[in-house]
């Protein structure tokens, strides 16, 4: 099945069609100005029961929200700062590695060195 207007003539699943018609509602600037003023009139109509209850509501999910957050900041392991080091420490760690890489190469195979 085909859609209409698209110029494209293969067939479209039905998921895809609700999505097409959705992209076009959005941009029609015309049924924008509709849900607008709706959904102004529905905020306009609600009883101040509905409105304490949304608030309610927002309140208990924000609750939830910042207690997850600071239980995952408390999960993540906080960076400790390394030691600075002197020029003779860093001298005598390069010394060191310079020694191991020295022995690890002494060890490889003939097939490895190539």
């Amino acid at each position: 099945m085909a859609v209409k207007g698209d110029g494209c003539s293969q067939s479209v699943s039905n998921a895809e069609k609700c999505r097409l018609w959705r992209q076009r509602k959005k941009s029609d600037p015309v049924h924008r100005q509709q849900e607008t003023e709706r959904k102004r009139m529905h905020r306009r109509e609600r009883t101040t029961a509905q409105i304490e209850r949304d608030r309610e509501t927002a309140r208990v999910r924000m609750q939830r929200h910042r207690t997850a957050c600071k239980d995952s900041a408390a999960s993540i392991k906080k960076i400790t700062s390394q030691p600075v080091l002197t020029r003779h420490q860093k001298e005598a760690r390069r010394v060191r590695w310079k020694k191991q890489k020295q022995q690890y190469r002494s060890k490889l195979g003939p097939q490895k060195k190539r």
